[in-house]
């Protein structure tokens, strides 16, 4: 049975199993929790690596939740992230929990289920974003840790803009050595280890030095927590950020106590110290120049290009990005250093297959590096010897590329001469942050196709045809990311022959009302071939509504504006019926404007709803304009005197395009952004009509 790798802490047993789904569809493996007590035991395990708290866990509020997280003796490796509704979370939510050690919020949609689609699309995109922050956050101290916990050197850095310069990251090896539990030292100077048997002018020299912002390397005499003396060998530097400001000191510290008699062994140890600095410092900088490029892009390609693009001249002068799908290993991307090596790289096939042994397949399958001599190098390359050319000889690593509990692709990166190891673990955490910035990259784009078949099923495959009616529709959804709205129209035949064109808003935004505004213009046209009035069709529409709230303990209510068309002898009769949504506008030929249709109740909301109809002729060159109160609303928010007739009356003898064009405008001028759909018919004579595409 595989071990957990992500905790979820929430007394809601729906909205748990609804996040576990989803986390599950991300690769995580997830266990539930529903009080305080189990929780703190189960971070104490280090392969948890992403914690979800509800706002409240029972009784107990989230903020007391991560203070107890906080002080907890060891550092879990996990993303901490807080996940409720609107309602749940405070105002400034993000703020709060961020300062209680939260990474992120996430903004769950209310009674959401497994099989939800709002919760997919919403945490996808909170997701995403979350991954890929996390992964610039804290890039430095996971090298550190990683480089210097398992030696026998100390190592801290301290913060020169912080009151009395304290330490902000000590190793494990300095715990060790001082005896002091790591909460006993952040936060304070180094001078703690300091007693009356420490020489006084080391102290100066060592003083003056960080004053004067230059290394420094002295002994000194310190005392460990349990009163012990030993002999402490510092080296001092400033660290410097691209503008030559000094944003850290790092001090390397060494127990020369059993070596104070050995000159050659000091100096072989802080030889040592000062190399494998250098070397994460150097790996450091070059990953946090690396995270942002990854990071810039959600498009696939352009991040697996930036991914290799990162590795030459850097670790390499070849590097290949490569996917593999059962036995075929596909290149995603290439380069080279120089045109020479980049022309043999593009050389080699875009797609092979890969037999039993394959270093490619090895890779895939591993968690490691790999390393590729020559031969296997030309393996990974090919899948055959090269014989000759700029690729003949190299040696590298091939790495597989981890996202969420699975490998998305290997990366292979080649020299003239065997990298070394801190390549490899370089080429390691290079592979880390790349795998995740592709697998956003994927998410997104699922994300993307998602909505946009959402919004495809809420509006008509072709332009809208009336008999005798020229037509020009627009459309916009006001919602943030992948951007999906709750507004619809159609227009389509009914049972005695009439034209119904209707135009409709589910309230809210996002996929969850373009959801549900697929079924309500499904539901519309299906009516339409068993009624003729267009109160017969909304209410049936309203009994479907009533139902789907009552089997899913939830719902969301519809307002419509239909219009039956008939034709008549002088242009068309318009039957208007209005289910809780703004009156439709008449603009006749002659540029008077007056605004049609009687109020009636919105759909999905009671069981018997009024809906009144109310018939208007309508003569050559006369123009109907339906939309929905994201045209109306946006235009009062810029001036609360203006309304849709009025901007209607100022564009007569403007074409239909021109006329719709200046209302979708208009529906963004103002401070409130929503949804917004718009139809604007107008009457011709027999045989004249323009088709307006959305």
């Amino acid at each position: 049975m595989a071990v957990a790798d992500a905790l979820i802490a929430d007394a809601d047993s729906d909205r748990a199993e609804a996040m576990r789904a989803e986390l599950t569809r991300h690769g995580h493996v997830v266990e539930i929790v529903a009080d305080r007590d189990t929780l703190l035991a189960g971070i104490d395990d280090e392969r948890i690596r992403l914690l979800v708290l509800a706002p409240t866990l029972g009784a107990e509020p989230v903020a007391t939740v991560l203070t107890a997280l906080r002080a907890l003796s060891h550092a879990s490796p996990a993303v901490v992230v807080v996940a409720g509704t609107a309602e749940e979370l405070p105002a400034d939510a993000v703020r709060q929990f961020a300062e209680l050690g939260a990474a992120d919020v996430w903004e769950l949609p209310h009674a959401v289920t497994a099989a939800d689609v709002r919760l997919r699309l919403v945490l996808a995109e909170f997701y995403a974003r979350l991954q890929a922050e996390n992964v610039r956050v804290g890039g430095e101290f996971a090298i550190l840790r990683r480089a210097l916990d398992l030696t026998g050197t100390g190592f801290v850095l301290t913060d020169p803009s912080l009151d009395d310069n304290p330490i902000v990251y000590a190793n494990e090896a300095f715990t060790t050595m001082t005896g002091y539990p790591l909460d006993e030292i952040i936060g304070r100077n180094c001078r703690f280890l300091q007693r009356d048997v420490t020489d006084p002018q080391s102290i100066a020299v060592m003083r003056d030095a960080i004053r004067d912002l230059r290394p420094v390397a002295v002994t000194l005499r310190n005392v460990r927590r349990d009163g012990a003396v030993f002999d402490n060998e510092v080296h001092i530097a400033p660290v410097r950020d691209e503008r030559g400001q000094v944003v850290r000191f790092v001090g390397v510290q060494v127990d020369v106590t059993a070596h104070r008699e050995g000159r050659a062994d000091r100096l072989a140890l802080a030889e040592g110290s000062r190399r494998l600095a250098e070397a994460a410092l150097r790996r450091t900088r070059f990953l946090s120049e690396a995270s942002p490029r990854l990071d810039a892009t959600l498009d696939r390609r352009a991040a697996l290009d930036a991914l290799a693009l990162l590795a030459v001249p850097a670790l390499g002068t070849a590097c290949l990005v490569l996917s593999v799908e059962g036995g075929v290993v596909r290149r995603d991307s290439a380069a080279g250093a120089g045109a020479g090596v980049q022309e043999a790289l593009d050389a080699l096939p875009a797609v092979r297959s890969a037999e039993p042994g394959d270093p490619i397949l090895r890779a895939a399958g591993s968690v490691d590096p790999l390393p590729l001599d020559s031969a296997q190098a030309a393996l990974a390359l090919s899948g055959a010897a090269i014989d000759g050319g700029p690729l003949n000889g190299l040696h590298g690593f091939a790495v597989p590329l981890p996202a969420r509990g699975r490998t998305v692709g290997v990366l292979v990166i080649l020299g003239p001469a065997p990298l070394g190891g801190d390549d490899a673990a370089l080429a390691q955490d290079l592979a880390a942050r790349a795998g995740l910035a592709v697998d956003n990259a994927r998410l997104y784009e699922e994300q993307r196709q998602v909505a946009e078949q959402l919004q495809r099923e809420t509006l008509p495959e072709r332009p809208l045809r009336i008999p005798r009616a020229s037509v020009a529709t627009r459309y916009r959804a006001g919602g943030a990311g992948m951007r999906v709205g709750g507004d619809f129209f159609d227009a389509f035949e009914v049972r005695d022959g009439a034209s119904l064109l209707v135009i409709g808003d589910v309230t809210g935004k996002g996929a969850a009302a373009a959801a549900l505004a697929t079924i309500a213009r499904s539901t519309l046209r299906t009516a339409g071939q068993y009624e003729t009035a267009p109160s017969a069709v909304l209410r049936t529409l309203n009994v479907g509504l009533l139902r789907h709230r009552a089997e899913t303990s939830r719902g969301r209510f519809v307002s419509v504006a239909a219009a039956r068309l008939t034709e008549s002898a002088t242009g068309l009769e318009a039957t208007i019926c209005l289910a809780g949504h703004p009156p439709p506008v008449v603009q006749r030929a002659d540029g008077s404007v007056e605004v049609v249709g009687r109020g009636g109740t919105l759909l999905g909301f009671k069981d018997d709803p009024a809906l009144p109809e109310e018939t208007v002729t309508l003569g050559l060159r006369d123009r109907l304009v339906l939309f929905t109160d994201g045209l109306s609303e946006g235009i009062e928010s810029a001036d609360p005197d203006a309304t849709v007739a009025q901007l209607v009356s100022g564009h007569h003898r403007r074409s239909l395009d021109d006329l719709a064009d200046s209302l979708l405008d208009a529906a963004g001028s103002g401070s409130r952004i929503d949804d917004v759909a718009i139809c604007v018919i107008e009457v011709t004579a027999d045989g004249e009509r323009l088709l307006r595409s959305v």
